[in-house]
């Protein structure tokens, strides 16, 4: 596919002289036991690259070792306080601990901070724990990818199986070597 032929299709530019790559998630070959609302996160996570991908978003930074672990280690910390965060919200509490002027959230008011909504579905229905267990908060744009490691706004809670999973399948993921997109056989 040409770069003219990635504009018709909605796929992002690849660099000049490489032919496009569609990287291919096989879905089947999934850590075992994930479930259907796991496998509409990985499509919903597959959707959000995609997006970032067209609008030229992602790209590998040029980082040492030390740079790459440093970024690694700051988004660790930033996903934890986030999904911190959203439970402290349930009692009533936000930053620091400070009391909120709005009072307690609900959990429904949480539901746009989830991956796809029917994580928030089986999280509310198992009672809505403010530990939020089995679940992390995802790096929407990937930091392996040039995404911010610590904006809140690039973060939604995911299962925590599905979230490394994606993690370690995006590793492959190039758009110096013509990679433009992503498809899942779950999608």
């Amino acid at each position: 596919m040409t770069n003219s032929a990635s504009a018709l299709t909605g796929q992002a530019p690849v660099p000049p002289g490489l032919p496009a790559k569609e990287l291919k998630i096989d879905c089947n070959a999934t850590p075992p036991g994930l479930s259907d609302c796991e496998k509409k996160q990985v499509c919903k996570k597959i959707d959000h690259v995609n997006q970032q991908a067209k609008a030229g978003k992602l790209k590998r930074p040029k980082r040492s070792r030390r740079q790459k672990k440093v970024a690694r280690r700051r988004g660790n910390n930033a996903a934890a306080t986030f999904k911190n965060r959203l439970g402290a919200s349930l009692s009533g509490k936000g930053k620091n601990g400070r009391i909120l002027k709005t009072g307690p959230k609900t959990p429904a008011s949480l539901k746009p901070k989830f991956m796809h909504e029917c994580a928030h579905e089986e999280w509310d229905d198992a009672g809505a724990d403010p530990n939020m267990p089995g679940l992390s908060a995802d790096h929407v744009h990937e930091i392996q990818l040039g995404g911010s490691p610590t904006s809140s706004r690039n973060l939604k809670m995911m299962s925590s199986k599905a979230n490394e999973w994606m993690g370690s399948k995006l590793r492959k993921y190039k758009p110096a070597k013509g990679y433009n997109s992503v498809s899942g056989t779950c999608c």
